[in-house]
């Protein structure tokens, strides 16, 4: 019986097997990169982009946060997770001033970038965000 609990307790918080594009942090809170490209942010077409977060893997999403070309920190989000040894999915959503969304629907959000967080990965270099 205390070899069972032992191995269990080491799969919840060992390190599990993950894909190759989902990214170990050792922290919950990090920043979100995004680029927005030069023609589309100078001719103010962007009018914001808008971040999702999939605790799911992508079945459902949540919204977490605008910003706009105008915003002092546009380029990137700052994101704090709920809790440890979970897997978060990012997702972003376009907003034109001409009225076109890209994608359209929250359904169509495809990952651009999934983390795992991970407090027992030390070896990772990120850059900390102050938990609120």
């Amino acid at each position: 019986m205390g070899g069972f609990a032992l191995a269990l307790g080491f799969a919840i918080v060992g390190n599990p097997e993950l894909p190759k594009d989902v990214i170990q942090y050792p922290t919950r809170g990090f920043r979100i990169p995004f680029v927005v490209s030069p023609l589309e942010k100078n001719q103010e077409k962007i009018e914001k982009v808008r971040l999702f977060v999939s605790a799911d893997r992508g079945k459902t999403w949540k919204r977490v946060m605008d910003a706009k070309p105008d915003d002092e920190r546009f380029g990137s989000f700052e994101f704090t997770a709920d809790r440890d040894f979970q897997q978060y999915w990012f997702g972003l959503q376009h907003y034109y001033k001409s009225g076109k969304v890209d994608p359209a629907e929250t359904s169509k959000l495809e990952p651009a970038m999934k983390i795992y967080i991970n407090p027992l990965r030390t070896d990772a270099k990120v850059q900390r965000v102050p938990e609120k």
